[in-house]
């Protein structure tokens, strides 16, 4: 059964302890904890308590449903994996800031050793305009470490992406099959001219899921065609500056929207 999970990242001007407590009003039982340097930095691997941040969820009634690392330092990611298992987070997100696809292999070799150790999946997102794009691309990079890796690879599917990029989402899902780790709900905007590759998250309003152009029924129905039994964590980018009650209104009908297609 695929389950919600909110993303800690829509409340980046605010502290874990007010997104933690927003989350939880909403309804949710996990978060997907930001630890994304320069963007939001909820949990830090390096400089928090693994243990005090379980006791915190706990207190909310929270699951750790993933960590969020983004970033290029090795170092932090390695560090990100062991502190998210410490957590219980099963599934820890990246994305180099790398040029090639060749680079990317060679960033996630060390992180997919240690992922496979502390039995952790580690999940590069799919992103336009970078050397992990296309679905050419992702299995590009799933083949070239599959045999090193086993389960511990898996990609953080972000449809609007592909969308992007020219390709339809729920095809992609379906060429992806088990290797979705992942899954962002979230939208493009209606009138968004497919494959143009331009910026699309410039407006927040615009991404909430249900808002734009996207075929959530059919990604949902690829989803569950292919066995996934993972988080679609509810995110959107550029709600830093909004008020607390604009967020959770927003974080609330995109539930409500989703509840639709995961139940």
């Amino acid at each position: 059964m695929i389950e919600l999970c909110a993303s800690s990242l829509i409340y980046a001007g605010y502290s874990l302890e007010t997104a933690l407590a927003e989350i939880a009003r909403v309804g949710f039982r996990a978060v997907d904890l930001c630890a994304m340097p320069r963007v939001c930095v909820h949990v830090d691997p390096f400089q928090d308590d693994a243990e005090r941040i379980r006791r915190l969820l706990d207190d909310f009634g929270l699951r750790p449903a993933a960590l969020s690392l983004y970033g290029s330092d090795v170092t932090r990611a390695l560090a990100g994996i062991d502190f998210a298992a410490a957590l219980g987070a099963q599934v820890v997100v990246t994305g180099a800031g790398v040029r090639s696809l060749d680079e990317a292999i060679e960033y996630l070799k060390p992180l997919t050793r240690r992922a496979e150790a502390r039995q952790v999946i580690v999940a590069p997102e799919n992103h336009v305009n970078s050397p992990l794009e296309s679905l050419a691309e992702m299995t590009g990079l799933i083949h070239a470490l599959d045999h090193r890796c086993g389960d511990s690879l898996g990609i953080a599917y972000a449809p609007p992406h592909s969308f992007a990029c020219g390709e339809e989402p729920d095809k992609v899902i379906l060429a992806l099959g088990k290797r979705v780790a992942f899954f962002y709900p979230w939208d493009v905007p209606r009138g968004y001219r497919k494959g143009s590759r331009e910026c699309f998250w410039s407006n927040p309003d615009d991404q909430l899921p249900g808002r734009g152009c996207l075929d959530f029924a059919r990604m949902f129905g690829s989803l569950r065609d292919v066995g996934y039994s993972g988080f679609a964590s509810v995110v959107w980018h550029g709600s830093r500056d909004w008020e607390l009650p604009r967020i959770t209104t927003a974080l609330r009908a995109a539930s409500d929207f989703l509840l639709q297609h995961v139940s």
